[in-house]
């Protein structure tokens, strides 16, 4: 897969393993997460981390080899660390600057280790795991649906909050649970592809994939998670475009990820936008108007330190960055930065400059085109680029990059992605009939 290390056989024999326990622990993850992106999403780092050391434990103590993430992927990673901690030497906040850089290389090591892990089970530990998220993701949308339906009454419960005040439409804070589900979306899409040859039927299949992508698209309609709704829909679209045009598609949407990345923050420097002629031209809702401003504002900070940075952290602490932000007709909408430019690129760029920048785009473009490797089948390289669309979306509209829940969810998201494409149908359906036998 994009993220292995080329290996003889990446898979083991099923017969060896005396205990499943991993598939256990991987199964009550996959379960979980979506949960916690329901009432406490920040409850998903922790999960990652316990995820990884015990994952890590169990193949040790069962003497089973572990196969790591990509040499490649690696090196960009120590990189982007060496080059954040490097950035404490000009950052604006030391402090910040440091604490940032600890949580940043541990995140990333937590989650590299979970996805090595996810991919080292064998054919039965994946079947249990495939189960278990396959439960989890009806689970919280029977919950949410319940939710919706009669004015929050868990959340309330939860955050011990008056039901009223929650009952008039307002859903902001499931956000993070339509951005969970949108990621994970596409590799239960895919485990229910795999598990055709096994007990479903590929019409059954593929009506329960639509009736899961339906499901989420109405959850974010339902709580105007405008963010959510956008990169789901560019990631059907980028998964068609693979499916139908294939290596030649992702190419060009690797040149245009890279142009949009390294030309993002001048454009906007060279053609300021006026919010309010917008307004009148597109109905946008407040915050996205918000967020353009914001954007604006972060590109002429990097325009100021375009190579180095502002270092690690810098957003939080930005010169000017607490200034009130007003439309044309002196309309307030907010902050010019505040806590993070809700853009992954701008941020990287605000912080990391140039290097960090190049460094993103890299690892991006690497994805992209391992993706598509000619081993892979057509429905597995249109899943893999359709959840990686939406996570790029995602990222560059709404959430600070170096949020732990985030990148925790991005992490396992991708190692779900990793795990379910290293088995077709055939393998657990072998898998199947060793239980029966």
């Amino acid at each position: 897969n994009s993220f292995t290390l080329p290996v003889a056989s990446p898979y083991m024999n099923a017969s060896k393993q005396k205990s499943l326990v991993l598939g256990y622990l991987v199964g009550f993850i996959t379960f979980v997460a979506p949960i916690l992106g329901f009432i406490a999403p920040k409850g998903l780092a922790p999960l990652v981390i316990s995820g990884a050391v015990f994952g890590f434990i169990i193949l040790k103590f069962q003497k089973r080899p572990v196969l790591w993430l990509n040499r490649t992927v690696v090196v960009i990673l120590i990189c982007l660390c060496f080059w954040t901690a490097l950035s404490v030497l000009w950052s604006i906040n030391d402090r910040s600057a440091i604490i940032g850089t600890i949580k940043m290389t541990g995140n990333l090591i937590a989650g590299g280790v979970l996805l090595s892990v996810l991919q080292s089970l064998n054919a039965k530990e994946v079947k249990i795991a495939l189960r278990w998220m396959l439960a989890g993701f009806i689970f919280i949308l029977v919950v949410v649906t319940v939710e919706i339906i009669f004015g929050n009454p868990i959340f309330s419960s939860v955050k011990n909050l008056p039901l009223k005040k929650y009952a008039e439409g307002q859903f902001f804070w499931l956000n993070t649970l339509v951005a969970v589900l949108a990621l994970l979306v596409w590799p239960t899409g895919l485990a229910i592809v795999n598990s055709c040859r096994v007990s479903l039927s590929s019409k059954r299949a593929f009506l329960l994939i639509i009736g899961g992508i339906l499901a989420v698209f109405l959850l974010a309609i339902s709580i105007k998670y405008f963010s959510g709704l956008i990169a789901l829909s560019l990631g059907i679209v980028g998964a068609s475009t693979i499916w139908l045009f294939g290596r030649p598609a992702a190419i060009v949407v690797s040149i245009l990820l890279v142009v949009v990345g390294l030309s993002f923050p001048f454009m906007l420097t060279k053609y300021e936008i006026s919010t309010s002629s917008l307004r009148k031209d597109i109905s946008l809702p407040f915050s996205a108007l918000h967020r353009i401003q914001i954007w604006e504002f972060t590109a002429n900070k990097i325009e100021q330190k375009t190579f180095s940075g502002w270092g690690m952290n810098a957003s939080r602490d930005m010169p000017d960055g607490k200034t009130e932000m007003r439309n044309d007709k002196g309309q307030k909408h907010g902050e010019a930065i505040p806590l993070h430019p809700h853009n992954a690129m701008l941020q990287i760029w605000l912080e990391q400059g140039l290097p960090g920048i190049i460094l993103y785009l890299g690892l991006s473009v690497f994805i992209i085109m391992s993706s598509v490797r000619r081993q892979r089948s057509k429905i597995e390289t249109s899943f893999m680029l359709g959840q990686f669309v939406t996570m790029l979306t995602i990222a560059n509209l709404s959430f600070g990059i170096w949020q732990a829940w985030w990148m925790a969810a991005l992490w396992l998201a991708a190692a779900l992605m990793v795990m379910i494409s290293n088995y077709n149908g055939a393998d657990l359906y072998a898998a199947s009939m060793e239980d029966v036998n």
